[in-house]
């Protein structure tokens, strides 16, 4: 499958044999791919860190980012190189993603996992409620 210059680790693959993962670049930061046939570096040129988690038919990848010491919601259209963080200064992970959803879990400050959320992507409008705090998307 080849590398970005250190070790590579797939997550997902989807009918049209689209690959997405992570892999370590040749300064030592992960950074999310895409392979169909050749690694593409999703962020290529940041120097934060990405992870695509998973990709849906369509070819749109869904993962995370760590930015400010947080980690982001990232997602990239129909596989593309540029990537957006959602949901502003929310400390979430994306998981999973279909035609029009995107799942996840927000991140407490304990670093560990406390609450799932599914956003409707299709929506602009869209906010997602974890029971206690509603967050609205905010594109970065």
């Amino acid at each position: 499958m080849g590398n970005l210059g250190g070790q590579s680790v797939a997550n997902d693959i989807n009918d049209n044999g689209l690959v997405v993962g992570y892999s370590y670049t040749s300064s030592g930061i992960r950074h999310a791919f895409k392979w169909i046939g050749t690694m593409t570096d999703l962020d290529a040129g940041k120097t934060f860190e990405s992870v695509a988690e998973a990709v849906n038919g369509s070819g749109d990848a869904a993962g995370w980012a760590t930015t400010s010491g947080q980690y982001r919601t990232r997602y990239w259209a129909n596989g593309g190189s540029s990537g957006q963080n959602l949901f502003g200064t929310s400390n979430s992970k994306a998981l999973g993603i279909n035609g029009q959803y995107i799942v996840g879990v927000r991140i407490n400050s304990s670093g560990e996992a406390d609450v799932g959320y599914s956003w409707n992507r299709l929506d602009s409008n869209s906010s997602w409620t974890t029971g206690t705090e509603t967050f609205v998307l905010s594109r970065e």
